[in-house]
């Protein structure tokens, strides 16, 4: 009779009633849901309440029991996306604040998380450029020469995951928690053909966190490689700090800054010193819905003069829950970057304005195994001041993530 209660509650969040029949179908599948999570099994509760908001994604109080079913399953960011999006609706305050307690919960967490993802890409492993042709320095003097077009593949395979250990240690006078926060991640876009063009990238990460009742803060080192065509391309090693802070509706304010020290060994003209600062907002909206907006700037010190660059950088994106299952979403990004100097052979320093779209859409509502489809798509336009760096480049991937 409990749960009869509970999924009446369900049916006042319905903003259209649904027919007899359509009510009897989802009260089958909402209770199914919630015997499955009493008995521990999170993967069929998952793909219960993700049956009921495939057919209407409006009820927020059966996304609340599909976060809690992401949290028994330790998918810690499904489960703050979904507890985050209920935070958008209306719902009791003692609701709201129990989700608020869920979050901290998530942040100081103890144990181990993981994530993975792979499946085929397209689209040419470096950007194309938009003409062939070039005028460069010789003498004081321009003369015009004609490139030859860089042949790359177009297809491959791609694959990427993170492993992540947290360990809360402390708990400070006032309430603070401090966790320590250890990752390792690594990715690889691997194409046709010998491998010259393979992209293969491993990190660590140590951080330090401080957890307050809705703000959180991590400082630590960071580190990465990355090996292009099977050669050793660059290492990084810094220092990076990140913050963020919920108000009681799920907004999100957050910024970060990083520095790092990079090591190019294929240029070492490219080598040197990264600084960058970015600030931003999220906003769920509908109980369903999020919008994300952020904007950085930074610096790269080079060793040599005309490597040096600063830049600014925004990004938009928007995403949503569909009937189907299906969750699509929109990413539009732009970039300006200005060099200091004058690199040999050209007449000016290099200035670049890129514009780029990306396009997501993940089916949350079907399932292989622990894993969901989704594919994606892109495209970037970047305008250079020189012919060499004008260029475009269009992307796609489908593959497999893990959902649960």
């Amino acid at each position: 009779m409990a749960r009869r209660v509970i999924f009446v509650l369900v049916l006042v969040a319905v903003a259209s009633p649904a027919g007899a029949g359509e009510q009897a179908a989802i009260e089958q599948r909402f209770l199914a849901g919630l015997e499955a999570l009493a008995a521990g099994d999170s993967g069929d509760a998952i793909r219960s309440f993700q049956a009921i908001l495939a057919e209407d994604p409006t009820l927020h109080r059966v996304r609340l029991e599909l976060a809690r079913a992401y949290f028994v399953a330790e998918d810690w960011a499904a489960a703050r996306r979904e507890f985050v999006a209920v935070l958008s609706a209306d719902i009791p305050d003692a609701v709201r604040a129990n989700i608020l307690r869920v979050l901290r919960q998530i942040d100081v967490r103890r144990g181990w998380s993981w994530t993975l993802d792979g499946g085929l890409r397209g689209g040419p492993s470096v950007p194309r450029r938009t003409r062939d042709e070039i005028d460069l320095n010789i003498g004081g003097q321009p003369l015009r020469f004609r490139l030859d077009p860089v042949e790359t593949p177009d297809f491959g395979v791609f694959v990427q995951g993170s492993l992540e250990r947290r360990q809360p240690f402390a708990t400070l006078a006032d309430g603070q928690t401090l966790s320590a926060i250890a990752r390792v991640s690594g990715g690889a876009d691997l194409f046709e053909g010998t491998g010259d063009f393979d992209e293969v990238g491993v990190g660590a990460d140590l951080q330090l966190q401080v957890a307050w009742a809705t703000t959180t803060a991590t400082f630590g080192p960071t580190m990465r490689r990355r090996w292009f065509g099977g050669v050793r391309r660059d290492d990084a090693v810094g220092l990076g700090a990140f913050a963020e802070h919920r108000t009681p509706s799920g907004r999100v304010w957050f910024g970060r800054t990083d520095w790092s020290a990079i090591h190019d060994h294929l240029n070492a003209n490219r080598s040197g010193d990264l600084y960058t600062v970015q600030a931003g907002l999220g906003q769920p909206l509908a109980a369903r819905s999020l919008v994300i907006g952020s904007f950085g700037a930074g610096r790269f010190d080079a060793d040599a003069a005309f490597e040096r660059y600063r830049f600014v950088a925004g990004r938009v994106s928007a995403q949503t829950q569909l009937r189907g299952g299906w969750a699509p979403e929109l990413t539009l990004a732009a970039s300006h970057v200005v060099y200091d100097d004058t690199a040999p052979l050209f007449f000016e320093p290099r200035r670049d304005t890129a514009l780029s779209v990306d396009v997501r859409l993940e089916q949350r509502n079907w399932f292989i195994g622990p894993f969901s489809p989704f594919v994606e798509g892109g495209y970037t336009r970047t305008f250079g001041n020189i012919e060499l760096y004008d260029t475009f480049d269009w992307r796609y991937r489908a593959g497999l993530r893990r959902a649960f």
